[in-house]
């Protein structure tokens, strides 16, 4: 799987976000995390398994952005990337 920075400068995807968001009725800001521990917590239910956040990241396992040095996630991308992991693994069983 890319990384979100695959996605960087396309501007359809940026308007897509925002129409998503809108049409939920949440802000762009419900919907990121900021730091591998706001990740984690998100992920795995526990904010000290930064380990694996950085390790998946680093693998292209994780669809994430960086804001700086600190990693970014949207919470929409990162179920979506999983509910496509099920399809995919689903098919291949």
């Amino acid at each position: 799987m890319k990384t979100a920075h695959a996605y960087a400068g396309s501007q359809s995807s940026a308007g897509s976000v925002l129409k998503e968001c809108e049409a939920l009725g949440a802000p762009l800001a419900d919907d990121l995390l900021e730091g591998a521990a706001e990740i984690a917590a998100f992920m795995f239910g526990d904010k000290s398994k930064t380990g694996k956040v950085y390790h998946l990241a680093r693998t292209s396992r994780l669809p994430f952005f960086r804001s700086g040095t600190r990693l970014c996630a949207r919470k929409s991308t990162l179920l979506r990337s999983i509910e496509d992991q099920e399809r995919y693994n689903s098919r291949r069983t």
